[in-house]
């Protein structure tokens, strides 16, 4: 009788012992733009040019000398890119570089009935008289713009600004309601010896 309750005790400390490991995903592996709420990442790639901004202002901070140029593709001549950067790739190889997103240059913007709005801080700065900005939700509004609408009583004509996507999960992450395998497989452990342990607890008593 006595070895039976030293031994169900022993089982017992071992199960409050062990300690739970957590089922939440590790983000770790995942990757995408800046914030994680779909952001527009600056530097980006866009048809073999790197780097680029979406901003005069974001490139001639990005360059060494301060300045900037337009690509000579029309294609890519939206953007800016910084004078002197390194790396500069122009018509090359741009895999694994984040992508530009041309929509995020249609702006000033709005937004649930506000305006106007800028995808970047640089566009912002760039349209205010006092080359400041400050954020509204997701999106940049320039500091003391003529145009400046707060209330939600906008009503003109501005294109609706929307986030770029985010991008997928790195391979090999799990999905976002799944545990990891050793997460799932601590919870089996623990719940196993809880059983053993309860049976061997109804064994002793029983005697």
């Amino acid at each position: 009788m006595k070895a039976g309750v030293i031994l169900v005790a022993l089982c017992l400390a071992l199960c409050l012992g062990t300690p739970r490991v957590s089922g939440a995903m590790d983000h770790s592996g995942m990757h995408g733009d800046s914030s994680g709420d779909g952001a527009p990442k600056e530097p980006c790639a866009y048809m073999g040019f790197y780097p680029l901004y979406y901003s005069a202002y974001a490139a001639d901070a990005a360059s060494p000398t301060n300045g900037h140029h337009v690509p000579s593709n029309p294609n890519v001549s939206m953007f800016f890119m910084p004078d002197d950067a390194d790396p500069m790739i122009h018509n090359g190889n741009t895999t694994g570089y984040d992508m530009c997103h041309p929509h995020v240059l249609e702006v000033p913007c709005q937004s649930m009935g506000s305006f106007p709005f800028y995808y970047t801080e640089g566009q912002a700065i760039e349209a205010s008289p006092q080359n400041g900005t400050h954020m509204m939700g997701d999106f940049y509004m320039p500091n003391n713009a003529s145009a400046n609408v707060m209330n939600g009583t906008y009503s003109g004509e501005a294109p609706e600004c929307v986030k770029p996507p985010s991008a997928p999960p790195a391979a090999g992450s799990p999905p976002p309601s799944a545990g990891s395998p050793i997460s799932n497989a601590g919870s089996r452990t623990i719940s196993s010896l809880a059983a053993l342990s309860v049976a061997l607890l109804g064994a002793v008593l029983a005697l």
